[in-house]
């Protein structure tokens, strides 16, 4: 179990998954409910009930089947009005997108998060291309190409009004002084996009001269209102030698555009296919990658000729996937953190409620504004080990980050952030029996846990409960040091047997259950560091 040191954990004996190639073998029993939990978690944005209590029982198979069938089956949201009528849109138009983007997140899970995965790898930056309107055609060209054929993707994406603006191959033109064509692109798409700079077995996997040849192939695009056109006349139509190959050049950069393309995944297949692997691997299972795993998704990748569900299905089926013992393996990114707390508690969220999300994810805040990563390679929390092999999701937490999480559950809980919307009575109907405080303690904590409680740090608390001696909680819960600590959280005080049956009590004594279990929950999400672990 990857437990994080820098929160005050550490990992028990015992429990540390073993790297094996085998583990992508197909799992094939019936999922229990920590492995149910587990898959959402991973496949969507928290660990709703309905859906992990739908899940328990069934196959990997089944369960992947119907996740991915559930993805395609989603259709595009309907575009803004003002996206309709093709104005650009200002600054609020875009915050728009932005909190309609993190309410389908939390309806429709698995295709929102792979949309994530590709605007994290096939990066742009809203503040340089400025328009609203490229940011949503952006997101509609991933959302629509995120369960497809990735070299399609990749040639859909470098002709995209805001690709084009944010790398410069709108003013990519042939060579008409000294400087030579603009590489910004050409050097992304190899280094960021493809294959990245070295190969599985450290040989380097383009030269600088590939990079200028690249450069000159894409030229000759222009951003003509809110879509690409190639402009022959500042296309370098001259003959280019690249990865060693000789070509004649077009006065078509459309015809050249193509070639290249079909040249990259021809002569580089096996470099891009575990590449791209590699970062599916982190984003779904583990921070720190096995290469042995990756490799043979990436065989599966390139025999598919890079259709990604065969990948997809492979992964999320395996054993290695299913293995509970990654449960916690990942620090949440502040979106998986915000948009799960909602799914996990239930909580619809209104629009006052995403805005102040939206806020929260600036970079002077939580730093994961959507349609903004910090530059082009995306955001390191979600990105395989830098070169010091320092784990990418560590960047997640740091001595100012905690905090701002804590408050931000906070303000939620007790309405600063929206009113309304969060009723910790409700949460306590849907997972539990309401009239039960010490199962309402124990499954609570558990649907916000990615690890058994027992494994938590929770603190053991000695002090009796509160009320008579001669009516004491029943012995199961006596018995039971984690059970005993959680109840005594949850009842702060109260005497056990005066908790109200919550769906039969007046106003006064919800209103003071209410209060228990809003302090409860907070207490869980602030001094569990588990919590900021999925």
């Amino acid at each position: 179990m990857h437990r994080r040191s820098f929160l005050g954990l550490s990992a028990p004996s015992g429990v540390s998954p073993t790297p094996s190639v085998t583990a992508l073998a197909p799992f094939e029993a019936p999922l229990s409910r920590r492995q149910a939990r587990h898959l959402v978690t991973r496949l969507e944005f928290g660990a709703r009930l309905r859906r992990v209590n739908g899940f328990v029982g069934l196959t990997a198979q089944e369960i992947v089947d119907f996740v991915l069938d559930e993805a395609q089956q989603f259709a595009l949201p309907e575009a803004p009005r003002w996206y309709r009528r093709q104005q650009e849109g200002d600054i609020e138009d875009l915050y728009g997108v932005q909190r309609s983007w993190m309410f389908r997140m939390r309806e429709q899970g698995f295709i929102e998060k792979i949309t994530l995965f590709w605007h994290n790898h096939l990066v742009t930056q809203y503040p340089v291309y400025g328009a609203p309107y490229h940011a949503y055609s952006y997101y509609r060209l991933l959302r629509t190409q995120a369960l497809g054929n990735f070299k399609t993707m990749v040639h859909r994406i470098g002709t995209d009004p805001a690709m084009l603006l944010y790398l410069d191959g709108a003013t990519n033109v042939r060579n008409t002084s000294e400087k030579g064509s603009n590489e910004n692109y050409a050097r992304e798409l190899l280094e960021l996009f493809t294959m990245g700079i070295t190969g599985p077995d450290g040989s380097p996997n383009y030269s600088e001269a590939d990079v200028r040849q690249l450069s000159r192939v894409l030229t000759g695009w222009t951003v003509d209102g809110f879509s690409a056109r190639p402009v022959p006349g500042l296309h370098d139509d001259g003959a280019k030698t690249l990865f060693g190959r000789s070509f004649p050049g077009d006065r078509d950069p459309r015809v050249e555009y193509d070639r290249v393309i079909d040249l990259i995944f021809e002569v580089r297949g096996a470099q891009i296919a575990h590449f791209i692997c590699r970062k599916l691997y982190v984003f779904f299972v583990d921070p720190v990658p096995d290469e042995g795993a990756v490799a043979a998704l990436a065989s599966t990748f390139l025999d598919a000729d890079f259709e990604l569900l065969p990948v997809f299905r492979q992964l999320f089926t395996s054993a290695r996937f299913l293995d509970v013992e990654y449960s916690g393996a990942r620090i949440k990114s502040p979106v998986d953190f915000l948009v799960g707390f909602l799914n996990e508690t239930e909580t619809t969220p209104t629009t006052e409620v995403l805005e102040y999300f939206r806020v929260q994810l600036e970079p002077a805040r939580l730093s994961m504004e959507l349609f903004n990563p910090p530059d082009v390679a995306g955001w390191p929390g979600l990105n395989p080990p830098d070169a010091a092999q320092k784990p990418g999701d560590e960047s997640w937490i740091t001595t100012g980050l905690l905090p701002e999480r804590w408050t931000i559950l906070t303000d939620l809980m007790n309405g600063a952030a929206g009113n309304g919307v969060f009723d910790p009575v409700q949460i306590a109907i849907r997972v539990s029996d309401p009239s039960n405080p010490f199962a309402i303690a124990e499954d609570l904590a558990s649907s916000l846990m990615p690890v058994p409680l027992a494994l938590t740090s929770l603190r053991m608390l000695d002090e009796p409960f509160a009320g008579d001696v001669d009516l004491p909680p029943p012995p199961e819960v006596l018995n039971d040091p984690t059970r005993s600590a959680l109840s005594k959280l949850l009842l702060a005080g109260t005497p056990w047997y005066e908790w109200p049956s919550l769906q039969e009590a007046g106003d006064g004594e919800l209103e003071g259950a209410r209060f228990l279990l809003r302090e409860f929950l907070g207490l869980l999400t602030r001094e569990l560091p588990e919590y900021q672990l999925h």
